[in-house]
């Protein structure tokens, strides 16, 4: 006859998730349920008609438009370019952009937080506002919700680390928010203070990388500059 103490040795014990498994899980949760959210929640798009506005002018590509940067009219596009065109096709792009910010958000907090607190602080931030109910309207503000975090925790990572394919990808995290949104040029200038503050991070200014990321930038925010 089997003692307990050996059928608790024969069992195999259960496996913890891992922390890259329960951000996962979290962010497909979160696509899932705001989609359902945004798409029964009402039956037309934003009253604003931010939402019509970006795609209407993602119907002709251009590298500016009369009001705002592309990046939106673009992501629009090339998203129903592949989707639906449809209410729900609409609600699972603003609820796939919440949750590549979060992402965003959990490779900046790991630069500071162990993994399962990385977990934690992102499913705290998939309960704001910003990624929830004000994000289902996905216009030249909400396309921020997913490049800031993105061009935030690659600038941190690149005067951290630095790395040719971190320098990039920062370069192109903050062309990207920048042909979001203008007013990223705050952020931008804001991390720039920072930069220079910080001992450690202003030694790593005149630095390759750093060209790189410059580089980088330039290349893809150049032709909507020349478009202005």
């Amino acid at each position: 006859m089997l003692t307990s103490s050996a059928v608790s040795v024969a069992r195999p014990a259960a496996r913890a998730w891992s922390p890259a498994a329960l951000l996962l899980v979290l962010l497909l949760g979160h696509t899932l349920l705001w989609t359902w959210i945004g798409w029964t929640s009402r039956s037309n798009f934003d009253a604003p008609g931010d939402m019509v506005e970006a795609y209407v002018w993602a119907q002709g590509w251009q590298w500016g438009y009369y009001k705002h940067p592309p990046l939106a009219a673009w992501v629009v596009g090339l998203w129903f370019s592949v989707v639906p065109e449809s209410q729900w096709g609409y609600s699972l792009l603003a609820a796939v952009n919440g949750a590549v910010g979060l992402a965003g958000l959990a490779v900046l907090a790991r630069e500071f937080l162990p993994a399962r607190w990385v977990v934690l602080a992102v499913a705290l931030a998939s309960l704001a506002p910003g990624v929830t109910t004000l994000a289902m309207r996905f216009n030249c503000n909400a396309v921020l919700i997913s490049t800031w975090p993105w061009a935030l925790a690659l600038t941190v990572r690149l005067m951290r680390r630095g790395g040719s394919g971190v320098a990039i990808a920062c370069g192109a995290a903050w062309a990207a928010a920048m042909l979001g949104k203008y007013f990223s040029g705050v952020l931008a200038a804001s991390m720039l203070a920072i930069a220079l503050w910080l001992p450690a991070w202003r030694a790593r200014l005149p630095s390759r990388d750093a060209a790189l990321a410059a580089l980088a930038f330039a290349l893809l925010f150049g032709p909507h500059l020349l478009w202005l």
